[in-house]
């Protein structure tokens, strides 16, 4: 992939390694979904940008709570699952589900594991 990394997921980043490009972001900071986590060059000796193809993993602490409709609490976690978008790389933390009648609230937390060319 080419251009900036960009951030998936809204939460804290926990962790960095950047292999390629340069950390637009530090451990510690909050960022939103979109945000740029690493740009695409670096800074050289002589004050010039390269361009470089990124090779970069970042961990972000997430949290994310909302109402679904669904039969079950089963359907609901599915429905909520598949609407932040985890993958097998993300670490589901927690998570609560509440009965609401026809419609649950779920509150999960999880560390999400952004990665590019990696």
């Amino acid at each position: 992939e080419t251009g900036n990394m960009q951030a998936k997921h809204n939460g804290e980043v926990l962790a960095m390694t950047v292999l390629r490009g340069s950390p637009h972001v530090k451990i510690g900071d909050m960022v939103r979904k979109g945000d740029t986590l690493v740009e695409d060059c670096f800074t050289t000796e002589e004050g010039g940008q390269v361009r470089v193809e990124i090779i970069a993993r970042v961990c972000i602490a997430c949290a994310w709570e909302g109402e679904i409709e669904a039969e079950s609490e089963e359907e609901a976690f599915a429905k909520a699952y598949l609407a932040v978008g985890l993958t097998d790389q993300d670490t589901l933390r927690e998570r609560t589900i509440e009965n609401k009648g026809k419609t649950y609230r779920v509150k999960m937390t999880y560390q999400a594991i952004e990665t590019i060319n990696l």
